[in-house]
């Protein structure tokens, strides 16, 4: 059974706020740790697997969530309770952080089927009440409740951030007020935009410790592992991805995100560009789905009303095939704007492009393009 276990940590009391630098020092530190843990194994030989993991530092602390597969939610929150602690204990830059609070979170549908699928010497009590009380706990509490609590929360923040992207209105989303009982409605739409805005920092936080993990380790992406958003991109090319590639893509990413807040949408000026922003989508829809906001039909129309507002065209998707690498070799199939087989074209201007480039991520000439080539 999956389940996703929020952990609040906190820094040591009476120490200055962490600054900018410091989180990503203490993001990357933490997902050094994480990165390294497939399974535990706890009392009785149970084994919990870690699949998954998000992680937010804040100036007091972080917020850690982990997607993992347990017989049991209490399996689940002891044995990334441990996993928390254990890191901290061995990080000396992390020494005297707590873990103030570790606890599943699940929606109904998910307790209903954890119930049901717990048997034998394993299982929780029957007593719904007290399947949901954590042992470390003297008062029972409602990981349900919590749940709600906190996809609250989050709904309102992404409501709220709807209201700031200016560059689209509702119709970019799926939402026809003028056409009853088709599309979507004014809510639905309005979490969908307002995901996409609120996905922005995760991205970009992601981003700098993919670049940081590329550098400290002078690795490629297909020589790593780890990775948050670069490994988002066409798998066929990611011997190709560099620290520098890294760098100049979160520039490309920080340019087309931004003109979500301008009044005037320019769509992606470059393959970069469109594949920045089809990453943004990504991020939103796990948002979404994470917090049980929108159900996974209307968010995939709500992006696909999106894309046909945001882009010129989809050809960058023919990235994703392996069948097509090589495809700037054959003009006929004019595919030249895109040359998967050269990623440093990947940051020349579209012919139609609008908007210039940044100067960081326009690619330099082929003579001084050697990490991007064979």
């Amino acid at each position: 059974m999956k389940y996703l276990v929020s952990a609040e940590l906190e820094t040591p009391t009476d120490t200055p706020e962490l600054d900018p630098l410091q989180r990503e020092g203490a993001a990357a530190l933490l997902t050094d740790g994480l990165v390294q843990v497939d399974e535990v194994t706890g009392p009785d030989g149970i084994e919990v697997e870690v699949e998954d993991f998000r992680i937010g530092v804040h100036p007091a602390g972080a917020v850690v969530g982990i997607v993992s597969d347990a017989p049991a939610l209490e399996f689940a929150e002891q044995a990334m309770r441990v996993i928390i602690e254990q890191i901290l204990e061995h990080t000396e830059l992390l020494a005297g952080w707590q873990v103030t609070k570790c606890e599943v979170s699940l929606n109904d549908e998910l307790a209903l089927e954890s119930l049901r699928a717990a048997e034998g010497h394993t299982a929780p009590p029957d007593d719904p009440a007290e399947r949901l009380t954590p042992p470390h706990s003297d008062t029972p509490e409602s990981g349900v409740q919590d749940l709600q609590d906190q996809s609250d929360q989050v709904r309102v923040q992404i409501l709220e951030a709807a209201e700031k992207l200016r560059a689209f209105d509702l119709t970019a989303f799926g939402h026809y007020p003028d056409e009853a009982g088709l599309g979507l409605g004014s809510d639905q739409a309005r979490l969908a935009a307002g995901a996409l805005l609120c996905s922005v920092e995760t991205m970009l936080d992601h981003l700098f410790t993919d670049i940081e993990t590329l550098r400290t380790d002078h690795l490629t992406v297909a020589e790593g592992d780890g990775f948050f958003v670069m490994d988002g991109l066409p798998a066929q090319y990611a011997h190709r991805y560099t620290a520098l590639l890294a760098q100049q893509f979160m520039v490309a990413a920080i340019t087309i995100t931004s003109r979500l807040l301008e009044p005037q949408w320019h769509k992606p000026s470059c393959v970069a560009e469109a594949l920045a922003l089809h990453l943004l989508i990504r991020e939103a829809k796990a948002t979404l789905d994470m917090f049980d906001l929108l159900d996974g039909r209307a968010a995939e129309h709500a992006y696909a009303a999106f894309q046909e507002h945001a882009y010129e065209d989809l050809d960058f998707e023919w990235l994703y095939d392996p069948s097509f690498d090589g495809i700037d070799q054959d003009p006929s199939l004019g595919f030249l704007d895109i040359r998967p087989m050269d990623v440093g074209s990947w940051f020349l201007p579209y012919p139609t492009a609008t908007r210039p480039l940044h100067p960081y991520a326009e690619s330099k000439p082929p003579a001084e393009r050697t990490e991007w080539d064979d």
